[in-house]
Parts: C-alpha cells; structure tokens; sequence
C-alpha cells in the first residue's frame, strides 16, 4: 500500500458533517479529555452496577475508538467515560490492519457508531523501537515496518532521534487515518454523513489529548 503525506487528510477532515451524531461524538471525547486532565473526572459508570444493566442489551457505544496498546494509555479513563461507551480496539503503535479496519466495520456497520477516533500518544514505545533500529522479534519487526513505511526511513535518518520520534508519532497517526479512510464501508458511511473518522494524540505528561481539528 502506497503510504500517503499528511496533506492528504485535509479532503477527509473537511468533509461536512451532516450528522450531528458525529458532532456530539467528538465533543463527548473532548469534554471528558477535558474533566481527566483537569481532575474533575466525573463518570462512575465503570462498576458491577452498570456492568448488570448492560447485560443482554444491545450495545450503542458513541464512538470507535483505536489506540496503542500501551498501558499508560486506557481510552476509557482518558476521555472519562464509562461501560458501554466506547468501541475500542488496541494494539502496539496504533497501526491498521484487516483485523483493525474488521472491527471498524464492525461498529460502524451493525453498530451505528458514528466516530472513529485514532488515539496516538508521545513517548510510544513502538514508535522508539522504529527509531531506534536494531533487532526484534517477527512479529514486532512487522509492528516496525509497518510504522517506518508511514515517513520513510530516509526521511528519519534526517533528524535527530528525539525529532525523529515527534515526526513519526505524528506521521504514524495520519497514516492510520488515512489507512482507515481507504476502506470502502468507511468510505460510504463517511459520504452519507454517518461516520467521521479523525484523530489525536494524547501526552503522557499532561493527560491533554491534542485534536487534529482544534
């Protein structure tokens, strides 16, 4: 798969969004990001309670979310919602693959989610190991190559490792989208007004997640 520059995601962020479903989506995760960093978390439906209530009902989460699989990093508490709210899928670097875009189908399809939101991080560890070089096992080499072909490693031997570690986080999550934005029910969904697919990138430090449209 050819792999895009970040120019390429405006034409998918700019597209108008004639559900306000996809709207109060986003706003939900920004205002919850909000009460996490600021301390004011508010949300106590994380317990065996509402885990009963949800029991053989149907599940209607707001928004799909993709993340690293970074323990540092739970969407769930990042954004302050509770059982039953989000979709999330998870792996290491946040990257897209059959599996990934099958569950994005999933809950956009069956489900009637209407975001899509990739939640990339700084201080990544997938992301360090691409800098970085060296060997790894199979299966995180294949994690490596699928991240480095998002920038080059032309392009990552010009900066840096520091530097090069911000470029790629951010050129990783473009890349994501952009992968998500390929796939043909996405597409569909987004052309009707159903789905809107974006992202950001959270900081370990300050608990802000920075949103590519703010």
């Amino acid at each position: 798969m050819r792999r895009d520059d970040a120019s390429n995601l405006g034409k998918y962020l700019n597209i108008i969004d004639t559900s306000n479903r996809t709207y109060l989506a986003l706003e939900e995760l920004k205002k919850g990001n909000e009460r996490f960093y600021q301390g004011n978390q508010r949300n106590r439906n994380i317990n065996i309670d509402k885990a009963r209530h949800l029991y053989g009902k149907s599940q209607k989460p707001k928004a799909i979310l993709l993340a690293c699989s970074d323990s540092r990093v739970p969407p769930e508490l990042i954004f302050d919602q509770g059982l039953g709210s989000l979709f999330v899928i998870r792996n290491a670097g946040n990257v897209v693959d059959d599996h990934v875009l099958g569950g994005i189908e999933y809950a956009a399809e069956y489900l009637n989610t209407p975001l899509v939101f990739v939640l990339a991080h700084n201080m990544c560890g997938a992301i360090q190991a691409t800098v970085d070089g060296g060997p790894l096992t199979e299966n995180v080499d294949k994690i490596r190559t699928h991240i480095e072909e998002s920038i080059g490693l032309d392009t990552i031997s010009k900066y840096d490792k520091r530097e090069a570690t911000t470029l790629l986080e951010d050129a990783n999550l473009i890349q994501s989208i952009n992968d998500i934005m390929e796939n043909k029910v996405v597409q569909e969904r987004v052309a009707k007004g159903l789905l809107k697919v974006t992202g950001g990138k959270y900081d370990l430090g300050t608990g802000k997640v920075t949103f590519l449209e703010d």
